[in-house]
């Protein structure tokens, strides 16, 4: 179930204190609307009653999927997870033998990437392959990546995906990076041998960035 606390947050603008509402889980398959509000940004966004100053609180939050068999935790920054209950643990290992992915992500960025990438049913350790495999490409060219670089979906063409579609967030405007979706289904087939067998890591908390996807290049 989803789990909601109060906390007094201080106006950035005019230092005005309020209740704000936190979520320390959401489970997205039973509250709907509460994935659409963390999508949105309502869900995270404090709007001073005073002057109006709004701001964005990220704190940790567990992320629950039912229907897709996923758990993503963020965890801002560079904070440790927090100990789990041993009742909690039991629930873990559970979902871990059901085939639940479980994922630690540091940013909320990366949070509404990872559900964009499960909702479209995609595999998010191939997707952050290819990015670290674009940065490669871009380097080797004599270019870089200014940024982080996200994936942001797929276009769809009459008769399946035609486009994916990926972002630069970087301190200027955001650049936009669209690949054909058969480049990207060949290079899935290409690299899929490059990916640890899903049993080796289910049942961890495993943080798929981009480092995990160097890591894998490197081998």
């Amino acid at each position: 179930m989803s789990e909601p606390t109060s906390e007094t947050i201080t106006c950035p603008g005019c230092g005005h204190q309020q209740a704000f509402t936190v979520w320390e889980s959401l489970n997205v398959t039973l509250d709907p609307k509460l994935k659409e509000q963390l999508i949105d940004g309502r869900l995270t966004t404090f709007t001073c009653e005073e002057c109006g100053e709004q701001a964005e609180v990220v704190s940790s939050l567990l992320y629950h999927d039912m229907a897709k068999q996923v758990m993503i935790w963020l965890i801002p920054g560079d904070e440790e997870p927090e100990e789990l209950d041993p009742g909690a643990l039991a629930a873990l290992g559970d979902m871990a033998r059901q085939g639940y992915a479980l994922r630690l992500v540091r940013s909320k960025n990366h949070l509404i990437e990872k559900i964009m990438i499960f909702d479209d049913r995609l595999d998010d350790r191939m997707i952050e392959l290819l990015k670290a495999a674009l940065r490669i490409h871009t380097e080797q060219d004599g270019r870089s990546f200014d940024g982080v670089l996200l994936y942001e979906g797929v276009s769809e063409g009459e008769s399946g995906p035609s486009e994916m579609h990926l972002a630069v967030l970087g301190k200027g405007d955001q650049e936009a990076l669209v690949l054909p979706w058969k480049v990207y289904l060949k290079f899935a087939a290409e690299y899929v041998n490059a990916l640890p067998n899903v049993d080796e890591e289910r049942g961890r908390w495993l943080q798929v960035d981009e480092s995990y996807a160097e890591a894998l290049i490197q081998e």
